[in-house]
């Protein structure tokens, strides 16, 4: 039998203290979670009020900016018109259906926009903006003429590259755009473009040609003579006749006019034959 003191009996003492320090630690760790746990969800709970007081504080503050955003905040007190050269800004104002003390959420600048350039044939781009605390911003752009085809004698009517409509005039200045002859126009409408079909198609050559001229930056061409549109004829700066005859392979022709016009510089006069895209042919006038 082992004594008090015996060597068997301080392993079974020491071991028996291990294990009740490891139940203690075990204990104390357990209390340590709980009150970790418990602080945790206190914590929750004080970051979940803090969130909905911020959620109703931000409601209120967004409530209050949209009452006062649509009655006394906003408010349109005058409209800047940019781009504009042949309309006044009253031109375009006047066509917008909106009025001062309007509310700028409120008004549907697309609309605005759309109702403007139906009415106005120059315009060729239109953007209404929103400037805050109380502008309409209207950014412009318009039209240019491209060519004339005469209708009536000197009355005639102007159109853009694209063949649309601008206007019916009865003058226009010289040198300010290509007149065009051979065609004949009974039907139009200002705002429209021309239907290609017109006259034989013509309408849908001239067009062609018109946008290769644009393309390949050649200015000065003063007339397209189209009488036969088998045999078309230019006319550059009222120094060179220029044959462009079929209206096959029209932009071809048109890329090897703008190379020809480029080397001679407009220092010649004379008659240019590009009937042929692989041969220009140019008589200069002695």
């Amino acid at each position: 039998m082992a004594t008090v003191n015996s060597p068997k009996m301080r392993r079974i003492d020491k071991k028996r203290k291990k294990e009740r320090e490891k139940q203690l630690n075990k204990r104390n760790k357990l209390a340590k979670k709980r009150q970790k746990q418990i602080y945790k969800r206190k914590h929750r709970k004080q970051r979940a009020k803090r969130r909905r007081f911020v959620i109703i504080l931000a409601a209120v503050f967004v409530a209050v900016i949209i009452v006062l955003s649509n009655t006394v905040l906003f408010l349109l007190d005058g409209i800047d018109v940019v781009g504009n050269e042949i309309y006044a800004d009253e031109d375009i104002t006047a066509l917008m259906e909106v009025s001062p003390g309007d509310n700028l959420f409120r008004i549907d600048t697309d609309t605005e926009a759309q109702r403007v350039a139906a009415n106005l044939p120059y315009i060729a781009d239109i953007k209404v903006l929103r400037r805050f605390p109380n502008k309409l911003l209207v950014k412009v752009e318009e039209e240019k003429i491209a060519y004339k085809i005469s209708t009536n004698g000197a009355t005639g009517i102007v159109l853009n590259r694209d063949g649309k409509v601008l206007e019916r005039t009865d003058y226009l200045p010289a040198y300010d755009y290509t007149e065009v002859v051979g065609v004949t126009v009974t039907e139009f409408e200002v705002g429209k473009p021309l239907d290609p079909a017109t006259d034989d198609g013509k309408i849908g050559i001239v067009d062609d040609i018109m946008r290769y001229i644009d393309e390949n930056g050649i200015l000065d061409i003063r007339f397209v003579d189209i009488k036969d549109k088998f045999d078309i004829r230019l006319n550059y700066n009222f120094q060179i006749r220029i044959y462009l005859g079929e209206p096959s392979e029209l932009e071809d022709k048109i890329i090897m006019l703008g190379g020809v016009l480029e080397r001679l510089n407009g220092r010649e006069s004379g008659t240019l034959d590009i009937r042929s895209t692989t041969t220009a042919y140019f008589n200069p006038v002695n």
